[in-house]
């Protein structure tokens, strides 16, 4: 099995005039070989201004799609099941899936080569990030990377959906980290530009969620997580590597 794309999951709201053409213009910056890239977006249908951008768009050769929500409130993790749910890429076996933010700024030419060979090496099995050049590093995956193999070998959704902020990064560190298969690449430079420094609106609309994730707490993350890590180890997934 080989893996030789990657779905960059984008849930974006509001941010047209300052974080999204940031975000996409350098994805299209660093990635050497477009092919090996998808961009899914998830847009609330009533952001009319983030629906007419990306629709107004040049993509270039990069494969890309839109796809709608209509919560009454934000959910992180219900946004990435969505995503994982509909893509158009969600037959291909060997398209990686991820969780990424529209406040993040791709840093290294060739990211996309680096990640999937590093997922290659690993025969797609782990949890997968980059450095983001922020307060997370090494500590946790505040970008992810995994296959939906090693995902449906979990029998659980892709996130966690408990948490409709914070703390789904948590579950996958936890995962990760109780069955040794963790796996960073300190020199791949994917910048988390967060809002906490300077908070915009959509950020602001966002707090209530990160407010009852932060409730819940790591403890419960930590719990589900280590669930998961147990079906895992079950199946014999146990690696050798973690952070």
């Amino acid at each position: 099995m080989t893996w030789d794309k990657i779905a960059l999951f984008v849930p974006t709201y509001g941010r047209t005039h300052n974080h999204l053409p940031t975000f996409i213009q350098s994805v299209k910056d660093c990635t050497e070989d477009p092919a090996k890239v998808h961009f899914s977006f998830l847009v609330n249908q009533n952001d009319q201004l983030s629906k007419d951008f990306i629709n107004a768009y040049d993509f270039g050769p990069f494969s890309w799609e839109m796809i709608e929500e209509g919560l009454p409130r934000p959910h992180l993790a219900k946004y990435y099941n969505m995503l994982f749910a509909l893509t158009k890429t969600r037959d291909e076996s060997g398209t990686v899936v991820s969780m990424v933010g529209d406040d993040m700024v791709f840093r290294t030419k060739g990211w996309e080569k680096r990640m999937l060979d590093m997922i290659n090496e690993y025969k797609g099995i782990g949890v997968f990030w980059a450095n983001d050049d922020y307060i997370a590093r090494e500590n946790l995956c505040v970008n992810l990377f995994v296959t939906r193999q090693f995902i449906n070998m979990t029998e659980r959704p892709f996130m966690c959906e408990l948490f409709p902020g914070e703390m789904i990064d948590v579950v996958w560190d936890q995962v990760g980290r109780l069955t040794k298969t963790l796996h960073f690449d300190p020199d791949c430079h994917i910048w988390h530009n967060h809002s906490g420094k300077n908070p915009d609106a959509t950020s602001l609309r966002l707090d209530p969620a990160r407010k009852e994730g932060h409730r819940l707490g790591k403890k419960l993350a930590r719990s589900y997580g280590a669930e998961i890590a147990e079906i895992l180890k079950a199946k014999g997934i146990m690696g050798t590597s973690i952070c």
